[in-house]
């Protein structure tokens, strides 16, 4: 995403990125600003024992929706307010911030290769949506075949939440 920002800043954008309260700190370049965004977990890292992928995924939709409308109300005054928003794929709810914003929006996949060719069976009806355990193993030339349990949790397993943000392909 920080390679992405100092490109754009290369073509004349002005970028902020927003990250986590924790993470925040960590990006450091000096065409690119920084605004950190809560995920309810500000000064622990993903991974604390008794925190699931699942709570974790909930509290960010919350707080982080909640703090990035703050960060977007920040600059609404200023000379340069935010227009439009580009938000990681695994953080659906980032198109609803930007729609309930007014500004535009559009989803950054950081996926590798071998993420985008599953998707791409799924965008074309190859395989359909949402995934289905009983449909397993899924093959893609090149992959050893996968099991429900590899495939992107959002095919699957959090298809409703990116789906009802109209997020897919």
């Amino acid at each position: 995403m920080v390679q992405f920002a100092k490109r754009l800043v290369s073509k004349g954008v002005k970028v902020t990125i927003a990250t986590t309260t924790y993470t925040a700190s960590s990006v450091s370049t000096p065409s690119v600003s920084v605004e950190p965004i809560s995920d309810g977990h500000d000064f622990i890292p993903l991974g604390v024992p008794g925190v699931s992928i699942d709570a974790y995924s909930e509290s960010f939709k919350l707080n982080g929706s909640e703090t990035l409308t703050r960060v977007i109300e920040k600059f609404k005054s200023t000379d340069s307010p935010i227009d439009s928003l580009v938000y990681d794929s695994f953080l659906p709810w980032g198109l609803e911030v930007a729609r309930s914003n007014s500004i535009s929006a559009a989803a950054f996949f950081t996926n590798n290769l071998t993420v985008c060719s599953v998707l791409r069976k799924f965008a074309s009806g190859e395989f359909s949506l949402p995934a289905d355990p009983i449909s397993a193993p899924y093959l893609v030339r090149g992959l050893p075949a996968l099991s429900y349990d590899e495939l992107p949790s959002f095919v699957g397993r959090h298809w409703l939440s990116h789906a009802e943000h109209g997020e897919f392909f």
